[in-house]
C-alpha cells in the first residue's frame, strides 16, 4: 500500500471510528509507514489517537510487535539460558520511584540472567535509562560492550532506541499527543534479546489481559499484571489481577493475587514515592544498600519475588521473598550495580 493510499485508510479509520479485524492489512501498512517515518505526523496522530479510542486488540498489538521486531537489532544470548525481563508499561502516572529498575538488581543479585529492556522517561519523568545514567551506567553503548557487561555480570541493561532505531519517528508524534498510546503497551513486547520468561506490569486490567495474549502467542513464560489500584507494579498494599502464560498452557490463566500473600506490612501510596532522576537513584542506591524505608524494600522484593515465581512456579512465595530479601541483606544485588558500573566503564 503506498502512503497515499495508507492515508486515505487513516482518513477511512479516523471517519468510521470503527475497528475491523477484516482490515489488519491496512493497519499492519499504517505500522510500517509509521515506524518508517513516511507518513505525514499529523495523520500519523490522527491514526494512534483513534486507535487509542477501542478497547486494546490482541490481534492489533500482536501485528504491530511483529513489525518492529522485523525491523529491530537482536541482541543474542545463549539458547540454553534462561533469561528474564522485568518492566512496566509506565504510564501509571503514580509517581513512584523507579520499581522495576530496582527489582533489575536485585533479581539478577539473587543469580538470575536479567536482560532488561528500557527507555527514558517517556510519559514519567523518571524512566529506567535516566537513573541508570545517573547511577553511572552508560546506557549508550556499543553491542561488544553490552555483551562484556552480560558475560562478566551475568545480566545487562539493553536500552530500547540502541536496537529499534526505525522508533525514532514515533518519539515527537508521542510527545505531541500527550496520551497513552499502543506504543506504551509495546515497549515490554519488544526485548531485541527474546527473553526465556517477562514479567510485565500493566497501567489497567485490559491491557495486562491483551500484552498476556500477544506473549502466549510468541510461547515466552510470563506473568503480566495490573495492581487495581491503578500501579503497574506489586505494591504493599491493595490486590492485582495476574494473567499466567506459558508454552504448554492452553490459553492465559488469570488469578487475583492481594499483597497480605508476601506477608509484608501495609503501607501507603506516599511510602513509594519517588522524584527527580536524582532522587530516585538515590533511593535505588539506598535499597541495594538495605538502608530505604521497610515499604520500599518490601516493594522491590515482592515484585522480585513474582519474577522469581514465573520462572520457578513451584517456589513458594515465601521462598521467592526470601531470594529477594537475601540478595539485599548479602550485598549481592549491589555488587552487580557496581559491578555493571565497572565493567562500562573499563573500555571507555
Amino acid at each position: 500500500m503506498s502512503r497515499s493510499s495508507t492515508e486515505r485508510f487513516v482518513e477511512h479509520f479516523v471517519a468510521s471510528n470503527e475497528l475491523l479485524q477484516d482490515e489488519l492489512d491496512g493497519h499492519r501498512e499504517c505500522f510500517v509507514h509509521l515506524i518508517n517515518g513516511t507518513l505525514a505526523n499529523g495523520v500519523a496522530e490522527s491514526y494512534l489517537r483513534t486507535l487509542a479510542n477501542f478497547h486494546l486488540d490482541d490481534t492489533i498489538l500482536s501485528m504491530a510487535v511483529d513489525v518492529v521486531r522485523d525491523h529491530m537489532i537482536p541482541f543474542h544470548v545463549d539458547e540454553s539460558l534462561t533469561t528474564v525481563d522485568v518492566c512496566g508499561t509506565g504510564g501509571d502516572g503514580q509517581n513512584t520511584f523507579n520499581i522495576s529498575t530496582t527489582t533489575f538488581f536485585v533479581l539478577a543479585g539473587a543469580g538470575f540472567h536479567v536482560v532488561k529492556h528500557g527507555n527514558r522517561g517517556v510519559t514519567s519523568s523518571s524512566g529506567s535509562s535516566d537513573v541508570l545514567q545517573e547511577l553511572g551506567i552508560p546506557v549508550v553503548a556499543s553491542l561488544e560492550t553490552l555483551h562484556k557487561i552480560f558475560d562478566e555480570v551475568g545480566s545487562v541493561f539493553l536500552f530500547a532506541p540502541s536496537f529499534h532505531p526505525v522508533l525514532k519517528h514515533v518519539v515527537p508524534i508521542r510527545a505531541s499527543l500527550g496520551i497513552r498510546t499502543i506504543f506504551n503497551v509495546m515497549g515490554p513486547l519488544l526485548n531485541p534479546a527474546n527473553p526465556t520468561h517477562q514479567l510485565v506490569g500493566a497501567y489497567d486490567e485490559q491491557a495486562a489481559q491483551t500484552m498476556a495474549k500477544t506473549l502466549h502467542r510468541r510461547g515466552v513464560e510470563a506473568t503480566v499484571f495490573h495492581h487495581l489500584d491503578g500501579y503497574d507494579e506489586w505494591v504493599p498494599f491493595g490486590r492485582g489481577s495476574c494473567y499466567r502464560t506459558a508454552p504448554q498452557q492452553a490459553q492465559v490463566i488469570k488469578s487475583e493475587r492481594s499483597y497480605k500473600e508476601f506477608h509484608v506490612p501495609q503501607a501507603s501510596e506516599k511510602d513509594l514515592h519517588g522524584g527527580s532522576i536524582k532522587e530516585n537513584a538515590h533511593i535505588l542506591r539506598q535499597i541495594l544498600q538495605n538502608e530505604a524505608e521497610a515499604p520500599k524494600i518490601d516493594t522491590v522484593c515482592m515484585n522480585t519475588a513474582m519474577a522469581i515465581q514465573t520462572i520457578h512456579p513451584d517456589t513458594s512465595l515465601q521462598e521467592a521473598m526470601e531470594r529477594a530479601r537475601h540478595s539485599i541483606a548479602s550485598g549481592a544485588a549491589l555488587t552487580v550495580l557496581e559491578s555493571m558500573i565497572k565493567v562500562s566503564h573499563v573500555d571507555s
